[in-house]
């Protein structure tokens, strides 16, 4: 028990400290220094994004093993949550108004952010042995330093329960509005998680 709680007070220092000038240093910071140094990427090249996002997403003679539209469906459940949504209203809640002002700062950093880890993604990707992509933060943090690839995908291993079971139990506390059992949606939003692939995910989220 005294384990218990030595760990718990080490994880909740570590968020306090984070959680404060230092997380915005590496946000803010990281993300200005990005877009200086790609000649303002997100600003430039903002045309030419949502063209190849949407303007191509439905061009089903995309070499891939998905299509652009099924990239974007599996991209945006990646990214978004309920951080997005109730970390927002949250922030206004306590901050007040001034909170969007932040947001909107951090957001645009964070955008040259978001380009560095997909262009360093593309950059650094492989083919397995069946001649699939292989790719992502494991990989390029494996190239620059392993200790950093270790580390990351120990966190998703503690996270990625986290993260579903907020996600899951959000959809059926709304899904029992209807009358819906509780233990159904569980059962089937669980079995989705594990047994799906991410082509599936995509294709899904597309309505295939």
């Amino acid at each position: 028990m005294e384990l218990l709680t030595a760990i718990y007070n080490a994880i909740m220092a570590f968020t306090n400290m984070v959680w404060s000038l230092p997380l915005l240093i590496l946000l803010i910071g990281g993300g200005l220094w990005i877009t200086f140094t790609c000649d303002f990427v997100q600003i430039k090249h903002f045309g030419y994004m949502m063209k190849y996002t949407f303007g191509s997403m439905t061009n089903k003679g995309t070499e891939g093993q998905i299509s652009p539209i099924q990239a974007m469906f599996a991209t945006l459940a990646n990214t978004i949550g309920t951080g997005n949504i109730i970390g927002v209203g949250s922030a206004i809640a306590i901050g007040g108004p001034g909170a969007i002002f932040w947001m909107w700062i951090i957001g645009f950093a964070a955008m040259a952010l978001k380009y560095a880890e997909a262009v360093l993604g593309v950059a650094t990707r492989t083919r397995d042995k069946d001649g699939n992509w292989k790719g992502g933060a494991p990989t390029y943090l494996a190239k620059a330093w392993k200790p950093l690839a270790i580390g990351w995908s120990a966190s998703c291993i503690f996270a990625l329960p986290i993260a579903c079971g907020t996600h899951v139990g959000a959809i059926v506390d709304s899904a029992q509005t209807f009358g819906i059992p509780r233990h159904c949606l569980h059962s089937a939003f669980y079995h989705h998680h594990v047994f799906c692939t991410a082509r599936r995910y995509a294709r899904f989220g597309q309505g295939d």
